[in-house]
């Protein structure tokens, strides 16, 4: 494995959006090796930051494009994500299991442990 200079591993991260395949096929290295050569050097793990909040920026603003623009798909991304505070979120209904009218809870566990023993006992009948 070649020593790569913390120049050289610099060089190959910017543009590449923070893509670590894209810095090693830059380098003509595995990805591992990139990894390896970004814990030597904290200035290029800094870069490597700047690049990917850059690609992050970048993809915010096509999104504020598109929202803009109408973009329905772009629109509620938007709203899910930033309108929490206004109610726009995607909530889950849990329903609780309770007894038909009439029984207990523990009533309706212990008949339905009961069907589910006759039902295992005529299985195994029928497996005979």
């Amino acid at each position: 494995m070649s020593k790569i200079s913390a120049k050289k591993l610099i060089n190959a991260i910017e543009g590449s959006g923070g893509f670590i395949t894209t810095i090693a096929q830059r380098l003509g290295v595995a990805r591992s090796t990139v990894y390896t050569q970004l814990k030597k050097y904290p200035s290029a793990q800094e870069v490597l930051k700047d690049e990917k909040e850059k690609l992050l920026d970048m993809a915010e603003g096509v999104l504020l494009k598109n929202v803009k623009a109408g973009k329905e798909a772009s629109l509620f991304f938007f709203l899910k994500t930033q309108g929490k505070k206004r109610g726009y979120v995607e909530r889950q209904q849990i329903e609780q299991a309770t007894a038909p009218e009439g029984q207990t809870l523990d009533e309706w566990k212990k008949k339905a442990a009961q069907r589910i023993a006759q039902a295992n006992e005529t299985l195994q009948e029928f497996e005979k």
